[in-house]
């Protein structure tokens, strides 16, 4: 379990210190861009995993299930804490260059 906590805080960290350095020298419009465009991406793979996990019954046991699964699985776990870490990172570095 903590290999696996590791595996998701080592992305989301690398992508807020990115997002960070960039989002100092970034306008603030822009800055809300990121934030807004990852905060859908996080709101999408929020909606992929509850209809991947919660209601099999809905999609069924079949070919396009699997598809689903093999596809959006890695998405959801390496995309999702890459959002977060943008997300963190680019509000903590508009924080940051107002306060300078």
């Amino acid at each position: 379990m903590m290999m696996f906590i590791l595996a998701l805080t080592i992305p989301a960290a690398i992508a807020a210190w990115g997002s960070y350095h960039f989002s100092l020298r970034d306008p603030r419009s822009t800055s809300l861009i990121k934030i807004g465009f990852a905060g859908v991406l996080i709101g999408v793979f929020g909606v992929v995993f509850a209809i991947l996990a919660w209601s099999p019954e809905i999609l069924g046991k079949g070919f396009f299930t699997m598809l689903l699964g093999y596809l959006f699985w890695p998405m959801i776990l390496l995309g999702a804490p890459l959002c977060i870490g943008s997300i963190l990172g680019t509000a903590i570095g508009m924080y940051r260059s107002r306060e300078r």
